[in-house]
């Protein structure tokens, strides 16, 4: 049997996963012909996907988070325990159920009558043990939604509710209000905020909430641990907000079913010299950064739970974001600074991913200052680092104009202090004027020095461009360029057949020629030519060839691959690397109705998938293969190391709201990576035909879209993220939960994958 953690009383939604067909008896059962209120709320019969059941004259009623939610019960369910249910601690008063109640709806309308099932397995009802197969009104399961029956016995011997039925007024049973919970807010200081936790329980709820009036999206097991994002006190008691160490939402857990873990850093004050650690020193005020502010330099930087970087990661900044450092750290010889993030969680980010703010003379704080008022106008300025934004108007949160990477050079207009902030104006290479933050530009020598207008630049001395090997090996070829460590170079173009880079800072000898024709391999022609200031090297693949671009020392090397090596058809000799999402301790999304977890959908689809490939030739390397969970950093490295042709992550979707349905397929290439965006027209490729392959073997809409995640921005392989459906939409998780689905979903992928290498 498969172990589902479900939301409140969604457990009792699976039971229906549990029963064998030979076993299980067919019964008839009837809609209500009369109304039947559950705490308030006047329950819709017509269009509802669950609706209320009649069976020998006693009402049912299916056992949903949100039916289930105003009568106050919960439940738990385990392979050793079966289904548990109980009262829960807190019952929703009638006015907050009839705000919040939301009911699954459905566009067709039901019949009078249909076929159920009763339920099996073992079934417990506040602590005592039901023998559902001998019971005179069983629990049934129906559309794989367990139905639990209002009888006398249950409803009010059992659980105390108020019940009355009469031929006018129909059934109205309501549960006896428990203390509203406090709406105090989310404390995110204090001790325990920012530190690890170990769960003590077996098996504890995880809620949307503080309190137990709240609904569970998920259980945490006994040892795991949790990151303390903020506390909440209910009724007197203290609520943890967390966040599972290997990232993903924000959740709530008891204080009492937790302790704290030796993983744990402690929140010293700056001047709190002493560390449990012994490579781990926090630096007294007087010598630090704390209480100063740092501006992010990388591209995308890490937020993580403690300093260093196996911790976990709690956030992300961009390029340009600014913190207030509240402590630091030196860890092996490295610099952290502990911030506090835009979402209040204190986390730590690499001193050397940052850089500190200069503070402006109290004169250039001005909204409007000219050029003769500076220095630095008129003087050239070299970009620092790879994707740096260009605005339209001064300060971070003004609109993006474009990106450019390191080497890029540009004449200062005029400047403006926003914030405290100093940006320059510039001009762009199409000739409009904006503004870039003036800590990620470097002043540039008026020796050796040229402006290009915003492409990648020559600053300082040039290093000649020479060839220093080509390597033809079957289906790759790795061409290595001495180019000069740090120089500047950006992709600029790519397509079916051609990748163009810009080379800044070089130059190329009269006397050599890197002009050169290859009859083997993937690469048919690479040709180097003045362009201006820079250089333009073009490479002509194959068709459905692609190409990596990495730093090597002084050595820029570009390995081209085939998709194909000689001979090969199809799925012949192809490594293809199956990812499924999360696993283990981590389940990912949950439905809210059947408690279908995107970890399972996953590794199921991934199996079947695996089945497929491999039975046409192909390897397949699978991340996990089992319910465990795979470091987000080692699935990408997986493939990297394999020099995999293809790499697939599969996974299920959720929001918030539970209209949005349907399948997305992500590739990541922004043009600010060029490694990853010296792939970007085979990423696409590989994502529409899976994509398309997907609609027509499931029936299901699908899109093509771009997103940064770990997995493909890690990733030197065309690669995918395939989110096969949304369990936060009840109907698309009632598909998903099928096995016949799931080998649709599989068949999809497949046939998507073997149409974009049949091109080829």
């Amino acid at each position: 049997m498969k172990k589902i953690t479900c939301a409140v009383c969604t457990a009792l939604l699976t039971l229906g996963v549990y029963i064998s067909p030979a076993q299980a008896a067919d019964v008839t059962v009837n809609l209500p012909t009369f109304p039947v209120v559950l705490n308030g709320v006047t329950m819709e019969q017509s269009k509802s996907q669950y609706p209320m059941l009649v069976y020998k004259d006693i009402t049912y009623v299916p056992m949903t988070w949100a039916d289930t939610r105003l009568l106050g019960l919960e439940s738990n369910w385990t392979q050793q325990n079966g289904l548990v249910i109980q009262k829960a601690a807190t019952v929703q008063d009638q006015k907050t159920a009839q705000s919040t109640y939301k009911p699954y709806t459905m566009s067709n309308a039901n019949a009078a009558s249909y076929k159920a099932t009763i339920a099996s397995g073992k079934i417990t009802v506040n602590g005592k043990t039901i023998t559902n197969s001998s019971e005179e009104y069983p629990l049934l399961v129906f559309r794989d939604v367990t139905y639990f029956p209002l009888t006398w016995r249950f409803a009010v011997t059992e659980f105390g509710w108020n019940y009355t039925f009469d031929s006018k007024n129909g059934l109205a049973i309501t549960p006896k209000a428990t203390t509203s919970v406090s709406n105090t807010a989310v404390n995110t200081s204090g001790d325990i905020v920012g530190q690890i936790v170990k769960v003590t329980g077996s098996s504890v709820n995880l809620r949307s909430d503080a309190g137990t009036a709240s609904s569970t999206v998920g259980q945490a097991n006994k040892n795991e641990e949790l990151l303390v994002l903020g506390t909440k006190t209910v009724d007197g008691k203290v609520w943890y907000q967390v966040m599972r160490t290997s990232g993903g939402d924000k959740m709530w857990i008891a204080s009492w079913y937790t302790e704290k873990s030796g993983n744990s850093t402690t929140n010293q004050t700056p001047n709190d010299t002493s560390n449990s650690s012994n490579n781990t020193v926090i630096k007294p005020s007087t010598e630090t950064m704390v209480g100063k502010t740092v501006v992010v330099t990388g591209s995308v930087v890490n937020l993580r739970a403690n300093p260093n970087t196996t911790s976990a990661v709690v956030g992300q900044a961009a390029q340009g974001d600014s913190f207030t450092v509240l402590a630091e750290k030196t860890v092996d010889g490295d610099t952290w600074y502990q911030v506090q993030s835009k979402s209040g969680v204190k986390a730590w980010i690499a001193g050397w991913l940052t850089k500190e703010q200069s503070t402006p003379d109290n004169n250039n704080n001005q909204s409007n200052n000219t050029a003769e008022n500076y220095d630095m106008v008129g003087k050239k300025v070299s970009v620092n680092t790879n994707g740096v934004n260009l605005r339209t108007e001064p300060g971070t949160n003004s609109k993006i104009a474009g990106t450019v990477n390191k080497g890029t050079q540009y004449t200062v207009l005029t400047l403006k202090t926003v914030d405290g902030d100093v940006w320059y104006q510039v001009q762009a290479a199409n000739g409009s004027k904006v503004w870039i933050a003036s800590w990620l530009v470097d002043k540039v020598s008026s020796t050796n020095s040229s402006s290009n207008n915003g492409t990648v630049s020559n600053s300082g001395e040039r290093t000649r461009l020479v060839l220093q090997s080509v390597k033809e090996q079957g289906d790759k070829t790795i061409i290595r360029l001495q180019h000069g460590k740090g120089n500047g170079y950006t992709t600029s173009k790519v397509s079916a057949t051609e990748l163009v880079l810009q080379l800044g800072n070089v130059y190329l000898n009269t006397d050599d020629s890197i002009n050169q024709v290859y009859k083997n391999g993937p690469l048919q022609h690479l040709q180097v030519q003045d362009a201006g200031s820079l250089l333009k090297a073009t490479f002509t693949l194959q068709k459905g060839a692609y190409c990596t671009v990495k730093e090597d020392g002084d050595d820029l090397v570009i390995t081209a691959y085939n998709q194909h090596a000689a001979g090969e058809r199809g799925l012949e000799g192809k490594v293809i690397v199956i990812d499924p999402g999360h696993g283990g301790s981590d389940p990912g999304a949950i439905g809210k109705v059947l408690g279908v977890t995107d970890a399972n959908v996953g590794l199921t689809v991934g199996q079947k998938l695996r089945d497929l490939l491999e039975a046409e030739g192909a390897t397949v390397i699978m991340t996990r293969d089992t319910d465990i969970r795979v470091g987000l950093n080692d699935r990408p490295a997986m493939a990297n190391k394999a020099e995999a042709d293809l790499f697939v992550s599969i996974h299920a979707n959720s929001t918030t709201r539970s209209e949005p349905k349907g399948i997305q397929v992500y590739y990541y290439a922004p043009t600010t990576n060029a490694n990853l965006y010296a792939q970007s027209f085979i990423r696409k490729d590989l994502a529409s035909h899976v994509s398309s392959a997907l609609q027509a073997t499931t029936g299901t809409g699908s899109v093509v879209m771009t997103a940064n995640y770990a997995v493909l921005r890690e990733n030197d392989r065309p690669s995918i993220l395939v989110e096969t459906g949304f369990l936060s939409n009840a109907e698309e998780e009632a598909l998903l939960a099928q096995d016949s689905y799931r080998q649709k979903l599989a068949n999809g992928i497949y046939q998507g994958i073997c149409n974009y290498l049949g091109q080829y």
